[in-house]
């Protein structure tokens, strides 16, 4: 009686694993089509077709996301066809310094250290926890100090009021 009971149990459970929601039928063969194209070269094919790009952030503790969004920036064709990122994090009057910062590659590790910790003070409120966006500007000096001067990416922190003003004919990375 067990053993029918089991294989009963297991069969409903195939059939029903079995069955495919037909609203998420179109999200299950984009995955299955595109089961080998990795994160970022995803994004990247995606500023073939499109100026601007937006990746949706995550809880800012998690930060393997920053780690998805650097990999992005220090590709080659990042680098030579967008090169521009604006972030939710930081606060707009940052940008200029942000971006001295960003593209200075005569820094010892002790004034970035002393920099990343400064931006990181005035990103966010005062008793702002969260050690993402002071990665993720260390990640972004760290790639653009192995490249040439009028390739470096720049940053600026995003106010959806002032990204109609800002953007000029080009690509961006929204994150």
């Amino acid at each position: 009686m067990k053993r029918i009971l089991i294989s009963l149990l297991s069969i409903v459970c195939l059939y029903v694993n079995a069955q495919v929601n037909k609203e998420i039928k179109p999200y299950i063969e984009f995955l299955e089509n595109n089961a080998m194209v990795s994160a970022k070269d995803y994004v990247l094919s995606m500023f073939k077709d499109n100026d601007i790009v937006i990746l949706c952030e995550r809880h800012h503790e998690e930060i393997t996301q920053y780690d998805l969004f650097l990999e992005i920036i220090q590709d080659p064709y990042f680098i030579e066809n967008v090169g521009v990122l604006f972030t939710e994090v930081g606060s707009r009057i940052l940008n200029p310094d942000l971006n001295l910062f960003l593209q200075n590659s005569n820094l010892t590790t002790e004034q970035i250290e002393k920099e990343v910790l400064n931006f990181q003070r005035q990103c966010m409120f005062a008793v702002w926890d969260k050690s993402n966006f002071a990665y993720f500007i260390r990640g972004i000096h760290t790639i653009n100090a192995e490249i040439k001067h009028n390739k470096k990416s720049v940053c600026f922190q995003l106010m959806l009021y002032i990204l109609k003003e800002s953007l000029q004919k080009g690509r961006y990375m929204i994150c």
